[in-house]
């Protein structure tokens, strides 16, 4: 009973991996060009808040988690048809595990791990600050402020196709705090 359930969700959930792969993949190599374009101007007289923290999270989840994961869980998809029949029941259960282990990686990478690439890396040149998905020019920003546990830096900007005053969040940091006040722009900080 076992065998002819998983003869069908097997090739299903490979599948399923290889196509969340692509996804990712996708996305990934997104984040990568645009942080490798604000990276370009490091090599610029511009004013550069960059944090190493965050980007090296990125880059190992990139780089290490990721892959790692998506391996392993084909590798042993591949050996659930190759082991012999006492041990299928083992590989399956493995395989399963890694499979909801890389998509959890996914997920985790989409909700958290983007979010954390916005705040990764600051440019400001031009009196305009570049961020991973934005360009905010400072006369746009109506104010900077951040929430009473410092957790979040919020910077309120109109924006100039809409018209409609925008919000954008990022995580706290007190580096990145201080590259706010040199600049001119109207801050709420201390």
């Amino acid at each position: 009973m076992l065998a002819s359930k998983t003869l069908i969700l097997l090739p299903t959930l490979t599948i399923l991996s290889i196509i969340i792969f692509l996804l990712m993949i996708y996305l990934i190599v997104d984040v990568i060009k645009k942080l490798n374009k604000l990276k370009k101007f490091k090599s610029q007289k511009v004013a550069v808040y960059e944090n190493k923290r965050i980007l090296f999270f990125i880059n190992a989840w990139i780089y290490l988690v990721m892959p790692i994961l998506f391996v392993l869980a084909i590798v042993t998809f591949g050996l659930y048809f190759v082991v012999k029949s006492d041990m299928t029941s083992i590989v399956y259960g493995i395989g399963i595990t890694l499979f909801l282990g890389y998509v959890i990686a996914a997920f985790i990478f989409l909700v958290w791990g983007l979010k954390l690439a916005e705040s990764a890396l600051v440019i400001a040149k031009n009196h305009k600050l570049a961020f991973l998905n934005d360009v905010i020019s400072y006369e746009s920003i109506i104010g900077v402020t951040n929430d009473l546990k410092r957790r979040k830096i919020f910077i309120n900007y109109m924006d100039e196709n809409s018209n409609l005053v925008m919000q954008m969040k990022l995580r706290y940091h007190w580096e990145l705090k201080d590259f706010l006040k040199t600049l001119e722009i109207k801050t709420a900080f201390e």
